[in-house]
């Protein structure tokens, strides 16, 4: 949600929904702000996902968004947070990348103490719609897992989520299922930043976007005429594959309630099926996005 996503890859598992000051959840009780408003640049590398160099495009996006976050306290040790939100990304040069979403996040959380070291474990869902300028990517994604948030010392917290995401979408390419494991490292300055390193690990379909060469079609599950890149050699194709995510990123403070988020992150796709036909080759798709967001809580 408040990230900006890979645009035919599986969004973020977990959404980001820490505030400025907040140092991995551990004073439980506290109320955070309500409303809170970003707005980002980004540059992808490889939008198209495409396996083949040539295939290969690059392109920059805006994206706004706002959310509203609500907890209840359900007792001493637990509590329900939701977060309703939604925004709009559009892309400079493939404008049918572009979409509107809209959304909800609901965790339930449990601290079984108020020491220090006291982990919170979590269950969340989540549910979003999104509207793309590309007619064969319009559909919705849900979410669902579990996360354990545990301090490792005053300035660094760990956390771990295991997660089960399904997308649906009219076209039976971007239906995709996968499960995957995240791990999470923070560190937060003597200035009030926070560094931030995560890795991911999904094991599902994904989506590449390219020539229809033989090499794709051996490991693709399903293929369509892509509708985003006006280009009418350029077909999309759905795989089972490996997939590897990695960011690294830092949020400066600014002023009382805003700060300013700049962050690397790659994506790495292998197919898990080798095509069939001798001196065929297994290539992965990578792509590089760099994205500057402001956020700002009211």
């Amino acid at each position: 949600m408040s990230e900006t996503a890979f645009a035919d890859t599986p969004e973020s598992t977990v959404p980001d929904v820490s505030t400025p000051g907040d140092a991995g959840q551990r004073a439980l009780p506290r109320k955070p702000h309500d409303i809170a408003a970003s707005l980002g640049v980004s540059y992808d590398s490889n939008v198209s996902r495409a396996r083949d160099s040539i295939d290969k495009l690059s392109d920059e996006s805006l994206k706004g968004e706002i959310a509203k976050t609500f907890f209840v306290p359900l007792g001493n040790s637990f509590r329900l947070m939701l977060d309703v939100y939604g925004g709009a990304e559009g892309f400079r040069t493939y404008t049918k990348l572009s979409s509107v979403y809209a959304g909800l996040y609901g965790q339930v959380q449990y601290r079984p103490s108020i020491a220090f070291y006291a982990p919170v474990v979590s269950v969340f869902s989540l549910f979003e719609g999104n509207q793309y300028g590309s007619d064969l990517r319009r559909g919705y994604r849900y979410s669902v897992g579990g996360t354990i948030d545990q301090p490792v010392t005053d300035r660094i917290r760990v956390s771990g989520t295991l997660a089960h995401n399904q997308r649906y979408a009219k076209s039976d390419v971007f239906a995709a299922v996968d499960n995957a494991a995240q791990l999470s490292v923070n560190y937060r300055t003597l200035a009030g930043g926070r560094f931030y390193a995560n890795a991911e690990y999904r094991l599902g379909d994904a989506v590449s976007s390219g020539r229809l060469t033989l090499e794709n079609i051996d490991v693709a599950n399903v293929f369509v005429r892509d509708d985003a890149f006006n280009r009418n050699d350029f077909f999309s194709y759905r795989f089972r594959a490996h997939m590897w995510f990695t960011s690294l990123g830092y949020v400066h403070p600014i002023g009382r309630n805003g700060s300013l988020d700049a962050s690397w992150r790659y994506a790495h796709v292998t197919p898990t099926e080798r095509p069939d036909f001798e001196g065929a080759s297994n290539v992965p798709y990578v792509s590089s996005q760099f994205i500057i967001t402001y956020k700002h809580r009211f």
